[in-house]
């Protein structure tokens, strides 16, 4: 910091070098920084945890098949923000499998307790965690303190159709400990079908017309955890779509079944009459969908996450572009002085407190780090929310930047 040196004059003709403004500044500064306590750590909610936990096994085992069967990694994307036609709104997909036998479409879920399915609401009974995910504004992937389960091993309860008395009336108890969800199964043909007519408006229509068929593009719900399953008689179709955690593997192998001699005679007739993707069809898929955005991800101190759209504005933004923006920057990692001498140094040396952060780039560069001030505003627009929210630098861990 260069002290200020102007000369001032006083009333007896003496000279000051510095002024008692500028030094009472610098005292507050100091004090200010012996003083203060670090942001209060938000931590993740359980739920989020969960489902994140959920969705990273089931990627990670659909990447671990996927290259046996000659794909690469690329052909199992997550987090895949989807357009409508009008582009006015996207839809996210957790996972999205592009295989030989159609895009598969995944939505997961970690629950446990006791899973009540209906026509149009799904509620989940599950005791006093239900109760800590109500006021805690948990995430419709995980149940709050359910562990994530493994693939292998266990025993899963059976999937039922018809209710006991007292599941049955769960609905109409103002008191009971359950959580209502919309329909995932509805929810997830839903944004499959955004997905193809995506598909459809993307690619060459001499391409496209394969995925004009059903069996091109579907979508299925992954359950994940333990829970028990129950539906109603409306809604017992749904559970055709649901994928149990034990039959997992076994959907994946589907996916790439072979064909019998009879089939590929009956598929040579033309598309209609085909159950399967060709390479060429297959690639174009996957270059169409990759290059959708996902989410840019806030890390907050503490370890929670935020998903959604980061604007490029103030102090924070003029960083990003000057480093290439979004594009080119796959992760800004912040570091922050976590003692007291570490922030009086940065006073006495810099004039104020401020955090590093560093830019970690996708490719083809060696990355840089810069220096912002600890309330530097991070404008961040949460996903399923209408309104921005302002964070301060010193809240944040890391983002996570979407190359879309």
């Amino acid at each position: 910091m260069q002290p200020d040196t102007r000369v001032v004059a006083t009333g007896g003709g003496s000279v000051s070098g510095i002024t008692d403004t500028a030094s009472a500044s610098l005292w507050k500064r100091l004090r200010t920084a012996w003083q203060r306590e670090d942001p209060e750590p938000a931590l993740p909610l359980a739920a989020q945890e969960a489902g994140d936990a959920a969705e990273s096994v089931v990627t990670d085992v659909a990447r671990h098949w996927a290259v046996p069967q000659g794909m690469g990694q690329r052909f199992v994307l997550r987090n895949v923000r989807v357009p409508n036609g009008e582009r006015q709104r996207r839809r996210e997909v957790d996972v999205v499998i592009l295989s030989r036998r159609g895009v598969v479409c995944l939505e997961v879920k970690n629950w446990s307790g006791r899973v009540r399915c209906g026509k149009h609401k799904w509620f989940q009974h599950h005791g006093k965690h239900v109760r800590q995910a109500r006021n805690s504004s948990s995430t419709s992937n995980g149940s709050p303190g359910v562990p994530l389960l493994q693939l292998q091993g266990g025993v899963d309860r059976p999937v039922t159709a018809g209710f006991g008395s007292d599941v049955g009336s769960l609905a109409g108890r103002p008191n009971a400990d359950y959580i209502s969800y919309n329909n995932p199964v509805a929810d997830i043909h839903e944004r499959a079908q955004t997905l193809r007519g995506f598909l459809l408006r993307s690619l060459e229509p001499k391409v496209a017309q394969i995925f004009d068929i059903d069996w091109s593009v579907q979508g299925r719900v992954v359950m994940l955890g333990s829970a028990e399953m129950e539906a109603e008689d409306d809604a017992v179709s749904d559970l055709s779509s649901v994928v149990r955690r034990e039959g997992v593997t076994a959907f994946l192998c589907s996916l790439n079944r072979k064909r019998t001699f009879c089939r590929m005679l009956a598929e040579s007739s033309g598309c209609r009459r085909r159950s399967v993707l060709q390479a060429e069809e297959l690639e174009a898929a996957c270059r169409a969908v990759s290059c959708l955005g996902t989410w840019d991800v806030v890390t907050l101190m503490g370890g929670r996450k935020l998903k959604g759209d980061l604007r490029l504005v103030g102090m924070f933004g003029q960083v990003m572009q000057a480093a290439g923006g979004k594009s080119r920057v796959q992760q800004a990692v912040f570091s922050h002085p976590r003692r007291r001498a570490g922030r009086l140094w940065q006073v006495l040396w810099h004039g104020a407190e401020h955090c590093n952060i560093h830019l970690e780039p996708r490719s083809g560069w060696q990355g840089s780090k810069v220096r912002v001030p600890r309330h530097a505003s991070i404008v961040f627009r949460e996903a399923g929310r209408p309104q921005d929210t302002s964070l301060d630098a010193e809240q944040v861990s890391a983002i996570a930047f979407s190359a879309k």
